[in-house]
This record gives C-alpha cells, sequence and structure tokens, in this order.
C-alpha cells in the first residue's frame, strides 16, 4: 500500500509540474520557469526544487528580495537533468566532467570536434548516443606497447580518468582493456589496469626496420629508514607513489631496512626538502582528507636539509577534522579551513619544486596553528621558529598580530596572504602584508578616475558603518585634491549620496545625468545593502523617465563574495572591481601551472593553490638574492607570478610593507576581463 501512495504522489507531482512550469533556456542555462502562485515563499520553492536562494537569484533577473503571486522564476534544472552546457572563460573537459558527474570520454565522443579545441562560448552536449564512426586508415606503422596487466578494485568516488592517471595511461586504453565498462564505476568492481614489473617497457614498431626500446632513467637502490613513507621518499627523490610502485610490485607499506629501486628524473637535485614542524599532532593522517586528494603520506617525513628556513602557519583544523561526524554511506566532510590550508600549501610546495631551478634551497616547516593563540605561542617558544628566516601566515587576525610582534622582537619577517588590518604595519618593520588594503585600493580608484573620468559624472555612495563613510570620504577627499586645478572637470568635486535604506533610493535619480555617464562608487561592506542597491537600481532605471541615462559602477574587491548580486545587473551597470588579485586562465604561465598541479594532485587548483605558489615563489627567491634582509630589496625582487604582480612598499620609514598592487576589471559578456 506504501508504495501505491508513492507512486500516485509522483504521478500528480508530475503531472503539477508539466502543467504549471516549463523548459526554457535563458543566457544559455537550462531552467524551469515557474509562476508564484499564492502563499508561495522563496524558501518553500528551494525545498520544493532542491536549490538554494541564490541560486534561484543569479537565475532571474531583476528578482526582488520579496516575490509576489503571478511572477515568473527561472529555476535552475538539476545538473543531472541537463542536456547540454555552454563553454565558459577558462573551463576544461576535466572540470566540466567532474560538475556533471560524467566521463571525460564520454564528453569526448558527444562533443568530437569541441573537445579537441575547448572555446568560449561552445555548446557540449552531456546525454546522447555515441555513433562511432568507422576510422580513416592511415598509411602508417602501427605503434603497440606490450604490457602486463593485473587486476584493480575500483575505491570510493574514483573515476576512469583518475585511474588512468594513477596507472600512468589513458580512458581509451582502460576501457580496450575492459570492454564491458560502462560511463560509471561501482565501489568494489574490478578493472584490468597496466602493470609494469620493473622491466623496460618496450615499444614496438610494426615496421620490420625500426625496433625502439626507451632508454631507462638513471636508477638506485634505497635503503628505508625508520617511519619512512613512499610519500616522503617519492618527493625526496623528484618522483611519484604510482614510479615507485610500478619498480617494487607489491610494496604498499615500508619498514626499516626495505630496499627500493627508484628512478631518478633527468636533471634531479636535492636542492629542497620539506619537513612538517607540527609537534602537537606529529601523526596527523593527511590521506583522510581525501575531498581534494592532497598529501598522501605524512607531511613530518619529508627530509630535512640546510638551507633558509621557511616556517607556515596554517590553520589546518587537524583535531576539527578528527570530531567531524561521518554520515553512513558518504565520505567524511572536512573543514574548509583545512581545505584552504592543503590547497595552499600544495601550490606551495610547486613553488619551491620550480625555484630549484634558480639553485634555492629551503627547509620549509608546516604548523598547524588553528586558530588559537596558546598554540601559536608555543610554536613561537620552539627553537625551530626561532631560527625561521620568514614566517608566512598564520590567516586569523589574533595570530597574526601575536606572529608580528614577536617577529617585531626576534627581527623576523612575518608575511601574510590574506588580508589583515593596516595597523598591525605601524612602526613594524617585519610586517609584509600581501592583500591589498580597501583604504589603498579606494585611494588608487580616486587617482584613477581623476584623470580618466574627470569630465563625467562621479558620484561617491556612503554606507551606514563607520567604515563605509570612512572609505567614502577618503574617496571624496582624494579624488577632488586630484582635480584640483584641472580645467575639463564636469564638476569642481564628486557628488556624495547616502545610503540609508534597503527599499529606497529616494532622491538619487536627481543626482545622475543624462548625456554624461555616471560613474557611481560603491565602497559598501554590507552585503545585503549592496544588494539592495542593485535591486533598487534595476527598479529606478526601468522607469520610461530614466530612459538615455548611462551608468558604470566600480566597487572594491569584497563584493566578489557578494553572491546575491545578479550577473546580469552586474553587466547591466557595468561594473568594474577592484582587486589586488586576478587569475588569467588563457595565460600559459597559468595553463602549466594547472596542468602540473592536476599531475601531481590530482584535482583542479583553487584560488588557494595559486596565491600559495606566489607567495613561496616569490620569496624564496627573495631569500636567495638578498639574503635574510630582502625586504630592504622589495623593490628590486622581479619574479613572474600568477595571480599578483608585488609592489611592496612601505607608507613611512619605520612601518611595514603592504601590496600596493591593484587591478581593475570589468564584467564582460558574463565574465571578468582585465582593464588595467
Amino acid at each position: 500500500m506504501k508504495n501505491i501512495i508513492i507512486v500516485i504522489f509522483l504521478m500528480i507531482s508530475a503531472a503539477t509540474f508539466s502543467q504549471e512550469d516549463r523548459r526554457a533556456v535563458v543566457n544559455g542555462e537550462e531552467v524551469i520557469i515557474h509562476t508564484v502562485k499564492a502563499k508561495e515563499t522563496l524558501y518553500g520553492l528551494t525545498q520544493k526544487y532542491n536549490v538554494s536562494k541564490k541560486e534561484i537569484r543569479g537565475a532571474s533577473d531583476g528578482m526582488l528580495i520579496f516575490i509576489k503571486v503571478g511572477q515568473e522564476l527561472n529555476i535552475p534544472l538539476p545538473l543531472s537533468e541537463r542536456t547540454f552546457h555552454i563553454v565558459k572563460a577558462g573551463e576544461t573537459l576535466y572540470g566540466i566532467s567532474k560538475k556533471y558527474g560524467v566521463s571525460v570520454d564520454q564528453l569526448t565522443k558527444l562533443n568530437p570536434a569541441k573537445a579537441a579545441n575547448l572555446k568560449k562560448g561552445d555548446k557540449l552536449m552531456l546525454k546522447g548516443t555515441v555513433t562511432e564512426k568507422t576510422p580513416v586508415v592511415e598509411n602508417k606503422p602501427k605503434v603497440v606497447t606490450e604490457l602486463n596487466t593485473k587486476e584493480y578494485s575500483v575505491a570510493k568516488k574514483e573515476t576512469l580518468y583518475g585511474i588512468a592517471k594513477k596507472f600512468n595511461t589513458n580512458v581509451k586504453e582502460l576501457q580496450r582493456l575492459n570492454p564491458q565498462l560502462g560511463t560509471e564505476l561501482k565501489v568494489g568492481e574490478k578493472i584490468r589496469v597496466p602493470y609494469i614489473d620493473g622491466k623496460e617497457e618496450v615499444k614496438v614498431v610494426l615496421d620490420p626496420k625500426v625496433i625502439k626500446v626507451d632508454k631507462p632513467l638513471k636508477r638506485i637502490e634505497y635503503t628505508v629508514k625508520g617511519g619512512e613513507t613512499l610519500y616522503g621518499i617519492s618527493r625526496k627523490y623528484g618522483t611519484s607513489v604510482e614510479s615507485i610502485q610500478k619498480l617494487n610490485p607489491g610494496v604498499t607499506t615500508l619498514k626499516a631496512g626495505d630496499k627500493l629501486n627508484i628512478d631518478l628524473p633527468e636533471g634531479y637535485n636535492e636542492d629542497i626538502k620539506i619537513v612538517l614542524g607540527d609537534p602537537k599532532t606529529p601523526d596527523a593522517d593527511f590521506s583522510k582528507i581525501n575531498k581534494i586528494n592532497p598529501l598522501k603520506d605524512n607531511l613530518n617525513d619529508m627530509v630535512k636539509k640546510e638551507s633558509y628556513t621557511v616556517s607556515m602557519f596554517l590553520p589546518l583544523m587537524l583535531d576539527k577534522n578528527d570530531r567531524m561526524p561521518q554520515k553512513v554511506n558518504k565520505s567524511k566532510k572536512i573543514n574548509s579551513y583545512t581545505e584552504m590550508s592543503v590547497h595552499f600549501y600544495q601550490g606551495a610546495a610547486l613553488a619551491l619544486d620550480s625555484a630549484k631551478a634558480s639553485g634555492v634551497s629551503i627547509d620549509l616547516n608546516v604548523y598547524d596553528t588553528e586558530n588559537d593563540t596558546s598554540t601559536v605561542g608555543k610554536y613561537l617558544r620552539s627553537t625551530e621558529v626561532k631560527s625561521s628566516d620568514i614566517i608566512i601566515g598564520p590567516f586569523y587576525e589574533k595570530p597574526y598580530s601575536q606572529v608580528a610582534q614577536f617577529s617585531k622582537a626576534n627581527g623576523i619577517q612575518a608575511v601574510c596572504p590574506v588580508t589583515q588590518s593596516n595597523k598591525l604595519l605601524f612602526n613594524n618593520q617585519n610586517v609584509t602584508t600581501l592583500r591589498t588594503s580597501l583604504p589603498t585600493q579606494i585611494s588608487y580608484l580616486a587617482s584613477y578616475l581623476s584623470y580618466a573620468r574627470n569630465t563625467e559624472n562621479v558620484i561617491c555612495l556612503s554606507g551606514k558603518s563607520k567604515k563605509e563613510k570612512y572609505l567614502s570620504n577618503l574617496f571624496s577627499e582624494r579624488y577632488n585634491k586630484f582635480i584640483e586645478g584641472k580645467t575639463n572637470n564636469y564638476r569642481a568635486s564628486a557628488s556624495t549620496h547616502n545610503l540609508t535604506s534597503y527599499s529606497s533610493l529616494h532622491g538619487f535619480d536627481l543626482k545622475l545625468v543624462k548625456g554624461k555617464k555616471n560613474i557611481i562608487i560603491i565602497p559598501i561592506l554590507d552585503e545585503a545593502m549592496a544588494s539592495a542597491f542593485f535591486t533598487q537600481l534595476t527598479v529606478l532605471m526601468s522607469r520610461s523617465k530614466m530612459r538615455g541615462y548611462e551608468i558604470e559602477i566600480f566597487a572594491l574587491e569584497n563584493i566578489l563574495d557578494y553572491h546575491d548580486i545578479n550577473v546580469d545587473s552586474k553587466m547591466r551597470f557595468n561594473l568594474h572591481v577592484l582587486t589586488s588579485s586576478f587569475i588569467d586562465y588563457k595565460d600559459e604561465k597559468v595553463k602549466e601551472f594547472v596542468r602540473k598541479y592536476r599531475a601531481a594532485y590530482g584535482t583542479e587548483p583553487t584560488k588557494y593553490a595559486f596565491m600559495g605558489f606566489d607567495v613561496a615563489f616569490y620569496h624564496a627567491l627573495a631569500l636567495n638574492s638578498f639574503g635574510k634582509n630582502y625586504p630592504a630589496y622589495y623593490n628590486q625582487v622581479q619574479v613572474p607570478l600568477l595571480q599578483t604582480n608585488y609592489a611592496l612598499k612601505q607608507s613611512e620609514s619605520n612601518s611595514g610593507y603592504e601590496n600596493q598592487s591593484v587591478y581593475i576589471l570589468k564584467y564582460q559578456d558574463y565574465d571578468l576581463v582585465r582593464v588595467k
């Protein structure tokens, strides 16, 4: 009886959907168009369609904070039901495959022409029947690799792509070895994988005149020391765990005295060794962090060698992860700060590998600071930290303030990669902050607009908080000073407008000028107020009397985190954003980093991975070039970075160093592009 009720309920639900809702394509996305009925709420719709408020707002152009009867809303279609995807800038087949839960091989088969040269705007089919084409036979010798195979049991969340990478092969080869495979793998499923037993791999060319044998790399026999792991040894010799296991079949765990065959990569040297300095959790099991496939063995086992010493303070939150509950049949979640920290570390590790080419020798000690000043205090009392040449981190304000005072007393530079208060720079030359502060951004904007937009109608908004009022006043003060004495100014000073209501822009229309571009500055730190401003501006500019008015908005980088602001509104009002970092996925250096990161860790790099690379690479080369007193030579350090340009300067002779580099970005074709 219960099953019958469920079936009837599903039939009624399906009938209701077909009568009231319809599917459509809006801005390249598949959506359900829902007409709001009496007593329906935004929360109720999120439960009905299993989406968030942010997703509904993002898909529904110009939607107000409250919904009303008869209003049509665009509800994003669940990813599992979508039939196509429009490629965005910087996207890859691998990333798209992970998003929709299909394999790279399936995407390639469904979109053979586009997959070969993926471009922004391409429409990729996600579902459909793959028609196998008869291959064109070319008059070329075939190359066949003679490999042994072994049986492999599929683990949780593994994909064909991941297994292919693990065994140094490709998806096509796995499918050839396992013709019975479907598009999805099951946990425990047995498949055949390539397996080399330590002998040279012989490539047999089916041409009687040519037989090619790949030359082996330099091979050594290594004796395992107590406590060492495969991952630690692979890092020591610049190889991978998989390569060591291929040369030593059956080896999964190690004990002191074991002998291992290791192939050394071409050009191998022992410049950089890394060690985890974490006396609190010496046996931390990083393998639990399987969500992002980070460091596979304990970092403690990496070998330390004399060189410049870098102490890295990260909120790894290892203890908190141990206490997080785990649901049945679901992978254990990890703390978001753990994920951030591991990506940051992994980016830094790649940077130190890259720095080898310049002869840099670094000892990297990583400490789990959590958000605990007592833990940080214990580390600061240790001999290892006191002998550091540089401290990177911590990320939290109170622990970083604690480290800043320690650095001043001990003459060690404390570098913070995330936003911190400018107060920490006062009278402390041993502090370096790498995120450009909001006051510095607003001052830069005043300078830029004073020569690029001084002939237009410039209006600066002010919010309710003291900091918002301070930023607004700072802009007006600097802008008015910069345009003083110019003869082509539209106004002698910037106009101002106070935002006092979430539901009204009373009087704002009187500040706008037809025939001029209206340049609006919004140094607003309250997400709800910023979102409400865009909503009310949309309403205002939709009135017939406002036709012909041009709007161009400039905001600080905090607006990038405000997801309730519709992208179409950002496009409509020509939103420009100031920021201290920008990842250009078309840049060749960025592409190369992404390739290396995927190969090393089997996952996509986050912005924290890019941040970790830039911080470590820049300061490793600075230390190598100028020694421990390198901050005095910041203006001479020229290093190609991935997401920023460090312009590290002091505001006073005895103050700390702040990054004063600023990018101006704008929304164009639903993407952020660099303007300046």
